[in-house]
């Protein structure tokens, strides 16, 4: 009798098993850890590993690409994070020693992603919500090669003697490791076509404040400049490392976007962070002026570290950089998703551009592109 019924349970595990109904003991829930390590000097290499393992764990929310690459080769990494139509830009490490911008940029998007899949709140803000409404296109490195030549000297670098030739700017530095341009010695945020025929102390190429010999000279801000000319995007957030403050608060077109004002409040509010002042000596040639002028967006200069003697910012003390910023990304796609619709189209054939508040502005950036035209909509969908 014992085997009869061991026979027929068997038989039924059998059937069970073939058609596909009974549980099996392997279908464990996906299983998600943290991936960045921000207490050491954030290479190239680390970012690049770290972003594929994040995207694989992610592939629902992250995407990578690349905008280009750097003078040396290396691909200048795109990790798009979200999947909502409204585009926010983000870069860092357009200064070389301030890669600890880079760092800020990977442990964010890791810790946001892992909260976005283990549940649904970061420190009160919604991620799911959020992140269906708004996308960060983030280029968290944009000086590779610079990086580079800071973390691991000129033997690193792939022409040491062109390198070797560049002074350093001011004279009293003597080590690459407070290195700021690219390798070829252009300051890739003095390098944008705004404000850059100004006179300058610095002729030629140098370890900083060269804005090169002619706007967008650069490979590395050329493929920032063209991507931006066909991915609309709704603001701008450039992190750089000294000051723990905010530049472009004070952005005189603001009447248009009015959520550039609660957007500064609350960072200040949540970061301790305060207002700085742009003056004539820093304003030239820069990512943040030329996004500003061309695109008429909210635009912020984001200063991430406090102000101490030693650069690069210790890596070690990443906690000290982290917990006053983190919740910065999710204030501005929060503001992000208020903003009103943005009436005046640009198209090129039928290809839509961008949009802007100001019919001055899209009549502007219509002039760049052959048979282009400005549309005026009075109240359409949200916008790629």
């Amino acid at each position: 009798m014992k085997l009869k019924l061991f026979g027929l349970i068997a038989a039924v595990v059998a059937i069970f098993v073939v058609i596909g109904t009974f549980p099996a003991a392997s279908s464990a829930e996906k299983v998600y850890a943290y991936v960045v390590d921000p207490y050491h000097a954030y290479s190239y290499e680390d970012m690049v590993e770290d972003a594929n393992a994040l995207q694989s764990m992610y592939p629902e929310l992250i995407r990578l690409g690349s905008i280009g690459k750097s003078v040396e080769g290396r691909d200048l990494m795109l990790v798009e994070f979200g999947h909502g139509n409204r585009k926010i830009f983000l870069n860092g490490a357009v200064h070389a020693r301030e890669y600890i911008s880079s760092t800020y940029l990977m442990y964010m998007i890791d810790r946001y992603a892992y909260a976005h899949a283990t549940g649904s709140l970061w420190e009160g803000y919604n991620l799911k919500d959020i992140l269906s409404a708004v996308t960060f296109c983030i280029v968290p490195m944009v000086n590779p090669d610079g990086v580079n030549l800071v973390q691991n000297g000129i033997d690193s670098v792939k022409d040491q003697e062109k390198v070797a030739k560049i002074p350093f700017y001011p004279a009293e530095i003597t080590t690459y490791s407070l290195w700021k341009a690219n390798i070829n010695g252009v300051d890739l945020n003095r390098n944008y076509p705004l404000n850059w025929l100004v006179r300058t102390p610095v002729k030629g190429p140098a370890s900083s404040q060269f804005k090169g010999y002619i706007p967008l000279s650069e490979p590395e801000s050329q493929a920032v400049a063209n991507y931006l000319n066909s991915s609309m995007c709704w603001a701008f957030i450039s992190f750089h490392t000294s000051g723990e403050g905010l530049y472009g608060w004070d952005d005189g077109n603001a009447g248009f976007y009015p959520q550039l004002h609660s957007m500064v409040t609350r960072i200040i509010a949540s970061s301790g962070f305060k207002k700085l002042v742009d003056t004539a000596e820093t304003s030239y040639g820069t990512f943040a002026g030329y996004v500003r002028k061309t695109y008429l967006k909210p635009t912020l200069t984001v200063e991430l570290c406090k102000y101490i003697k030693v650069h690069p910012y210790p890596d070690e003390d990443f906690d000290s950089v982290w917990k006053p910023a983190k919740n910065i990304c999710l204030i501005v796609g929060e503001e992000v998703m208020k903003m009103e619709e943005q009436a005046y189209q640009v198209y090129q054939n039928d290809t839509f551009l961008h949009a802007f508040y100001d019919e001055r502005y899209a009549l502007a950036f219509a002039k760049k592109w052959a048979n282009s035209k400005v549309i005026y909509v009075e109240s359409t969908a949200d916008t790629d």
